[in-house]
């Protein structure tokens, strides 16, 4: 009897000890700047949800994010650009993530925000520090004044996605 509580304890810690290990692996702690789930609306603080309380985790995450991308778009929109290319450019640029960075000397990139505003060497010296490129409106804002000066062109996902967009 004491032998087979041994076998059954061996049996339980190195089998299902390391499926549990995997699991957590597989859905860690979700940190977002974007959602607070608790509140249920969309917040500028990380939340961090344990997995037992996470029953179907991307579809809580999937949810926010298709709002807050909805107004993001909204804002682009709001501007006066077309609306379309600058839709396509900046999801091309960072897919429309407000948190994105490209930092990347063999290309001299280091771009910040949804439309990857590039801070790399001298550009720095006449553009927003990176705290502000992080806020989104902000971000936008600003790469509406570059648009109004050189239209579409400092993007590269401008040449990528259609030559004609440089009007």
């Amino acid at each position: 009897m004491y032998i087979w509580l041994k076998i059954t304890f061996l049996f339980l810690v190195l089998i299902l000890y390391p499926r549990q290990a995997q699991e957590s692996m597989l859905y860690p702690d979700i940190t977002t700047p974007f959602i607070s789930v608790s509140q249920g609306v969309e917040t500028p603080q990380s939340v961090n949800i344990p997995l037992k309380e996470i029953k179907r985790p991307l579809a809580i995450v999937a949810s926010a994010t298709d709002d807050f991308r909805q107004d993001i778009i909204d804002y682009i929109c709001s501007k006066d650009w077309n609306c379309q290319i600058a839709v396509n450019i900046f999801t091309c640029e960072s897919n429309l993530r407000p948190d994105a960075h490209n930092y990347n000397p063999k290309t001299k990139d280091d771009s910040w925000g949804i439309t990857q505003i590039n801070l790399w060497g001298d550009l720095a010296k006449n553009r927003p520090l990176p705290e502000l490129l992080m806020d989104w409106k902000f971000n936008i804002d600003y790469a509406f004044t570059m648009w109004q000066k050189q239209r579409f062109n400092p993007w590269s996902c401008n040449s990528k996605l259609n030559k004609n967009t440089l009007l």
